[in-house]
């Protein structure tokens, strides 16, 4: 008799259980990760920082900086001139 993994439903926070040969995998959606999609990726404002004058703007998926003039990068620490 073959017991799917997927039959307890472990994946967690909206997570997808897909299984493969072996057992099963979590599949997770955008801000969640681990082996059963128990961790909150904390990608937004309230925990990055923009250097240099930079402003955090939180995104659907994430955040993004948008940096100042001299200034570019995901986080604005790279100097830019145009």
């Amino acid at each position: 008799m073959n017991v799917s993994g997927c039959n307890s439903n472990p994946c967690q926070n909206g997570g997808l259980c897909q299984e493969t040969d072996e057992n099963y995998v979590c599949i997770c959606p955008p801000k969640q990760q681990g082996e059963y999609c128990e961790k909150h990726v904390l990608l937004n404002c309230d925990y990055v920082t923009c250097p240099n004058g930079g402003t955090c703007v939180e995104t659907a998926e994430s955040f993004k900086c948008v940096c100042p003039p001299g200034y570019t990068g995901p986080y604005c620490d790279m100097p830019h001139t145009p």
